[in-house]
């Protein structure tokens, strides 16, 4: 009876392996990638938290946003980001101050509640352009630094548009990488630039 039941046992469990899909047939996620960064030579004794991003409903989604006119958005029909856009972008926000390397520590508000200074930011466009010709990847945020005593240091706005070189939802998110990578990396300039004069 128990090698009976193992036989049934090991028939089912070959059944569940066979659903496993390829990965070629999974539905892809994306996400975005921090640039590498040089290495900074000055040591600031403060940390970061990166707050949560801020952005309207229809881009507080999982799904890849596309403008298909003045004030509709649609979305890709095939592959999602990794998580909701406003959270991977606040996690590469996040990775490229830390790859800078300038500060004692840097992460979200909930890893350091107490931090130094807070950087918030909100995000006005995240998508594919297709009222323009050719398609652009369009990215659009505003930061502000504040001390934890709520002294803003300073905001600054900042935008990038990126040619999409097809139409296929891989293309559109890797436009959307490189447009969120660079303006990213600049943002994280100008933050440390903000804290070196600073004091929390």
């Amino acid at each position: 009876m128990i090698r009976s039941l193992s036989a049934v046992s090991l028939l089912a469990l070959g059944g569940c392996i066979n659903l496993i899909a390829p990965a070629s047939e999974l539905p892809p996620r994306y996400t975005l990638t921090a640039m590498e960064e040089t290495r900074s030579e000055q040591r600031l004794p403060y940390s970061l938290a990166i707050a949560d991003a801020r952005a309207e409903s229809a881009l507080n989604t999982s799904k890849i946003a596309v403008r298909t006119g003045a004030n509709e958005i649609r979305y890709m029909p095939e592959g999602e980001w990794a998580d909701r856009a406003p959270r991977i972008f606040s996690v590469l926000l996040e990775r490229s101050v830390e790859e800078r390397g300038a500060l004692l520590a840097v992460s979200d508000r909930v890893a350091l509640p107490l931090a130094d200074f807070v950087l918030y930011s909100d995000i006005q466009r995240f998508e594919a352009d297709r009222t323009t010709e050719p398609t652009q990847a369009i990215v659009i945020f505003r930061v502000r630094l504040e001390s934890r005593n709520g002294m803003i240091l300073g905001v600054q706005r900042f935008e990038t548009r990126v040619p999409v070189d097809g139409d296929s939802t891989a293309e559109v998110a890797e436009a959307l990488n490189r447009a969120a990578s660079e303006l990213s990396s600049d943002a994280a300039g100008w933050a440390l630039e903000r804290l070196s004069n600073a004091r929390s």
